[in-house]
């Protein structure tokens, strides 16, 4: 099986992006990612990976399972919760969230009362 550099170095080549275009496009310095290329770095932070796949075009889902940042059984228990949130608007999901903190904060508040 090929380390995560040795895949994110074929999307690179994919992209026709040298390092330091690259570089240009995400703020990451071209020696790291020439580090994390040849495996010497072995686990990039899932800053670097958010980064890297909004440039390269690919789901940063799968680059957090490839580092083992997630594993197929947390994803699983979550994914029931989310299906169709790619198809609702920024709105749409804002609103979601402003639920989600809503009943977060009555929940902070009974674990407070106690």
């Amino acid at each position: 099986m090929k380390h995560i550099g040795e895949f994110l170095k074929e999307q690179r080549l994919a992209k026709k992006l040298t390092l330091k275009q690259v570089q240009l496009k995400t703020n990451i310095p071209d020696s790291t990612l020439s580090r994390i290329e040849q495996g010497k770095y072995i686990e990039p932070s899932a800053k670097i990976l958010k980064k890297l796949s909004t440039l390269y075009e690919i789901d940063v889902i799968y680059l957090y399972l490839f580092c083992g940042y997630l594993q197929k059984d947390d994803l699983k228990k979550y994914q029931q919760y989310f299906l169709g949130i790619d198809k609702l608007n920024l709105e749409e999901k804002n609103h979601i969230q402003q639920l989600i903190n809503l009943f977060l904060k009555k929940k902070r508040g009974e674990n407070n009362a106690i």
